[in-house]
């Protein structure tokens, strides 16, 4: 078995966790006054980052009481999740019964077990448990698309990782979207310049990977290659529509002209000649040309 891997907790993850310790650590039915004490001390331990204490009492509840056996279990493991340590949290994770388990915690469960599979570095299993991602409810689908992208990363699918970030990207805000977008670029580093290129001309022009694959070959001291388009006939040809072959006649035209400085008779010359080549092209009519003056310093222009 390959060891157990230690990640940064992003902070999404520990705010839900947070959350569902305060709304499922209680017993079912009514407990009585020494099962809610054991209860809130054990959410208590949790929410000071006492995270092993909080394990072994929620494992002492599950224990103690077979009723909530299988939620206290489920809080054991993510308790010990929350300080990466995987070698007690997964046997905890075999116990559990998932059929005892409620739609929430089912989900809750999955995540745990896609977390732990990535832990000991079974990335395929990783992937595929967590595959489900869209189906989960925003509490439990952020950490689903979390742990996909880092297997997908580390089993060597970099651009599959980066798509499943931005999807995560959407549902982030301030600091955890930083860090997401950060992995992104950090993930696409991981390519050097043609492979990121090569990439990033496969895609069509509206594709949300396109930008970040530009942004990282900038980073490399790139640019991302552009794709030309394909003429079947020589420049120029007209084609059906009144249009050429690899043209297309521009609508509005700002030409600047020093016609002010000392070069004006040049700048006039000029203007003139572009003037009368509009005037003899005949999709020049649908050309509007604003001729303007940039004056005679770089300041003016």
């Amino acid at each position: 078995m390959l060891p157990f891997r230690r990640h940064r907790l992003p902070v999404f993850a520990l705010t839900a966790a947070v959350l569902l310790m305060a709304g499922c650590a209680s017993l079912p039915n009514a407990p009585t006054p020494q099962q809610q004490a054991a209860t809130d001390n054990a959410a208590q331990l949790y929410r000071q980052g006492n995270f092993d204490a909080a394990a072994q009492a929620y494992l002492a509840l599950a224990g103690q009481h077979r009723a909530g056996r299988e939620a206290n279990l489920l809080l054991a493991v993510e308790s010990y999740r929350q300080e990466n340590a995987w070698d007690k949290a997964a046997p905890v994770l075999e116990e559990i019964a998932s059929r005892r388990l409620d739609a929430d915690q089912l989900q809750h469960y999955a995540v745990l077990r896609a977390e732990a599979a990535e832990a000991r570095g079974d990335y395929a299993n990783a992937i595929a448990l967590s595959q489900d991602a869209a189906t989960l409810t925003p509490a439990w689908r952020g950490r689903a698309l979390e742990v996909r992208a880092r297997a997908q990363a580390a089993s060597g699918q970099p651009l599959a990782a980066v798509r499943t970030r931005l999807t995560l990207d959407a549902s982030l805000q301030g600091f955890d979207r930083e860090q997401n977008q950060q992995q992104i670029l950090d993930t696409l580093g991981t390519l050097d310049r043609q492979a990121l290129n090569t990439a990033g001309s496969q895609l069509a022009a509206d594709d949300p990977l396109k930008p970040w694959i530009a942004q990282a070959i900038a980073k490399q001291g790139g640019a991302l290659a552009q794709t030309l388009p394909q003429l079947n006939s020589p420049v120029g040809t007209m084609l059906p529509g009144s249009t050429r072959e690899g043209y297309q006649p521009p609508h509005h035209v700002a030409l600047l002209l020093p016609l002010s400085s000392p070069l004006a008779a040049a700048a006039t010359a000029v203007r003139d000649g572009f003037l009368e080549a509009q005037r003899a092209d005949p999709e020049g009519a649908s050309m509007q040309v604003e001729v303007i003056d940039s004056g005679a310093s770089v300041n003016s222009a």
